[in-house]
């Protein structure tokens, strides 16, 4: 038997550029597309990032897609916050989305540069990001950024950080080139 995920991002990724919008009635018609032609996960949008992102990632959740899961964005907890008050991961539970699509740091330059902090601080918050939203019953999919740049510059850190996601249950891992 073959086996293959398809996953959507447009609906976060795709509207990122600078008046690119769509609406909610529209945005329901292309998830409903995209559950018929077979995709895994619809990514609806990063829960924290305003109210109409959130409206959508619920209306989509609502529909109950018989093929689709509904997957929320959201970045792993930062470094001075704890995982229980963590911004993004308090918005992808409130959203109610099945799935949980988290962007962790796997460059070490991003970690020490963008985070300003330390690679086991990075390593700490990925893996509690993921351990507290398995917990509440979230399927965790986890976005390991720039991961190939990562491999370029330190690849026993980037590596690193696949197998902390891992280990802390994450249940799919994608390799992210996140270049732009």
């Amino acid at each position: 038997m073959d086996v293959w995920y398809a996953y959507d991002t447009t609906l976060r990724d795709g509207l990122q550029e600078h008046g690119r919008e769509i609406s909610l009635t529209d945005a329901v018609k292309f998830a409903t597309e995209l559950d018929q032609m077979g995709f895994t996960w619809i990514e609806a949008g990063f829960a924290s990032a305003g109210q109409d992102q959130m409206d959508r990632i619920r209306a989509l959740v609502e529909l109950q897609l018989p093929h689709s899961r509904i997957a929320a964005f959201g970045r792993t907890r930062g470094k001075s916050e704890q995982v229980e008050e963590a911004v993004d991961i308090r918005a992808i539970l409130a959203s109610g989305a099945p799935t949980a699509a988290i962007v962790g740091k796997s460059r070490l330059r991003d970690v020490t540069n963008s985070l300003l902090t330390t690679p086991h601080v990075n390593l700490v918050m990925v893996a509690e990001s993921i351990d507290y939203l398995k917990q509440r019953g979230r399927e965790v999919i986890f976005d390991a950024e720039h991961f190939f740049d990562g491999i370029k510059d330190d690849p026993d850190y980037a590596v690193q950080v696949i197998e902390t996601a891992h280990h802390a249950g994450a249940d799919y891992i994608v390799l992210c080139d996140t270049n732009g």
